[in-house]
């Protein structure tokens, strides 16, 4: 059995076969283009620290990162408040040491991302063992570190990144009483003075650097200015020109009023490197040289949405499948996580990848903008264009429009018959993550972490996708299945990923809020 001494000195020489085999990169890589044409050098950019060296952040530079977070006046009080009052907390009990705490509303959006990043690097490792109360709290702490730096590394570009730090930590009590005296608005004249000389910022083109200086910092992000130096990390590595250029609507805060919520593009800049104001794949062009901006590649960590399942819009399979099964949850007023200890959880049967593929394509000729149906002049084009065969036809090029409840009843008995009937049910085991720290009674206030099984039966797998929901819901209310399957919000917000899935769980159903 390997000994954790043994195990420290295998990360630690990947860790330097890692940092190695960067700087080779970096000394065999061409000029960037804009330099050897005579551009810019990135580290002109305003806001930007010269690599190598803390700097303090100065008025330009906090003027031009609160503008982007709060807006240029009518800055709440009561919303900067919340922003200072959170940092990177663990639970204390076994059962939630790798949780973060949320002691205010509003930071959700930054501490969702990072705790599904954190669960991704503590769970998807070769030593890990299958069980989270056994793990120390070095190995969180190196999950944490890592959750952070790839994040950040990301919104990069993946060449370089910003650490933004306490300049003392006595500047924490001295911030908050400054904002304590703030009127219930105020413009950033009233703003900027409470935090100028409060922070300092360092540019790192080295990612095992980086990673060494996240851990260095960790005592200022455990502080109620954490979150919001995370969020500062993150928006100056990205910069506001980048930032700006990956927004729909660049003159809206990145955190909402009334209540201080994180917007959806400071989720996605965390999940995928990019503050893309929508989660459907790529860009939408919507006339003239205007577009929506999407989601531009799959991503490690995924996004689903309760919103999707009152059909307010629709995830896209970069974020709704991702490389890892962990998945940031929103709801209309809160982020948590899902995941699976076991990545068999994103395979899928081969009818139901087909069904995805169809209806891909059958949704590039629906012009009803979602509705759910095609004209038939365009009939044939979907069939060719999904490898459909022609027998699949029949009668349906007689009707004027075709819906895709129709034409995949064709293709899929065509291609598939019954066989779905003989297809055994399929188990999958999720955990959901709340990190609000509630009270039950007298009890200490503690998150909550939810174990969840899903079942996807065989009759439901056999259902057109859009059915699959109604049928579950009738079939809970049946005699026959009443106290079996489950209900809880978070269950429609599952089913946005697994049309078929029928809930289990012990105890109080999760709550999303």
């Amino acid at each position: 059995m390997e000994t954790d001494g043994a195990r420290e000195e295998r990360r630690r020489q990947a860790e330097l076969r890692a940092a190695a085999a960067e700087r080779r990169m970096r000394q065999q890589a061409p000029p960037s283009p804009s330099r050897a044409e005579g551009g810019a050098d990135p580290q002109s950019k305003p806001g930007a620290a010269r690599v190598g060296t803390w700097e303090a952040m100065n008025e330009k530079e906090l003027r031009e990162v609160f503008t982007l977070l709060f807006g240029g006046s009518n800055v709440s009080k009561a919303i900067v408040t919340q922003w200072t009052s959170q940092g990177l907390l663990l639970g204390r009990d076994d059962s939630f040491k790798h949780i973060l705490l949320q002691l205010q509303g509003g930071p959700c959006g930054v501490l969702a991302p990072v705790q599904a990043f954190l669960v991704k690097h503590l769970v998807f490792k070769t030593d890990f063992g299958g069980d989270l109360r056994s793990v120390t709290s070095g190995d969180i702490t190196r999950a944490l570190k890592a959750a952070l730096c790839e994040t950040l590394w990301r919104a990069g570009d993946y060449e370089g990144g910003c650490l933004v730090r306490l300049s003392s930590p006595d500047w924490v009590a001295r911030v908050k009483a400054g904002v304590d005296l703030l009127g219930d608005t105020c413009d950033l004249d009233g703003l900027v003075p409470c935090v100028l000389g409060s922070l300092r910022i360092k540019r790192f083109s080295g990612r095992l650097d980086f990673l060494e200086a996240l851990g260095e910092a960790l005592e200022d992000l455990r502080t109620d200015l954490g979150v919001l130096l995370v969020l500062l990390s993150i928006l100056t590595t990205r910069g506001n020109e980048r930032i700006q250029g990956d927004r729909d609507d660049p003159t809206q805060p990145l955190i909402t009023t009334p209540f201080g919520h994180a917007s959806q593009e400071v989720v996605n800049l965390f999940l995928c490197g990019k503050a893309a104001t929508n989660v459907f794949d790529g860009d939408m062009e919507v006339g003239g040289d205007y577009r929506l901006r999407g989601i531009s590649s799959r991503t490690q960590v995924g996004f689903l949405t309760l919103l999707e399942s009152h059909n307010y819009l629709t995830v896209g399979s970069f974020l709704k499948e991702p490389e890892y099964p962990v998945w940031v949850l929103g709801s209309d007023s809160h982020y948590t996580v899902l995941f699976s200890m076991d990545r068999a959880a994103q395979e899928e049967p081969e009818r139901v990848r087909r069904e995805k593929g169809v209806r891909k394509v059958f949704d590039e000729f629906d012009k009803s903008g979602g509705g759910g149906f095609i004209e038939r002049g365009d009939l044939a084009a979907v069939l060719s264009k999904a490898r459909c065969a022609e027998g699949v036809l029949g009668d349906l090029g007689m009707q004027d429009v075709v819906t895709w409840h129709d034409l995949w009843a064709r293709v899929s008995k065509s291609e598939f018959g019954e066989e779905e009937a003989a297809q055994a049910e399929r188990t999958l085991q999720l955990y959901h993550v709340n990190g609000i720290a509630k009270s039950l009674g007298e009890e200490e206030a503690k998150p909550s972490l939810k174990a969840v099984t899903i079942t996807l039966t065989k009759a439901m797998q056999a259902l057109p996708a859009e059915d699959v929901a109604l049928a579950i819901d009738r079939a809970c209310a049946s005699e026959a299945t009443a106290g079996k399957a489950q209900w809880c919000p978070l269950v429609d917000c599952i089913r946005t990923r697994w049309k078929q899935a029928e809930c289990h769980w012990v105890g109080d159903a999760p709550s999303m809020v």
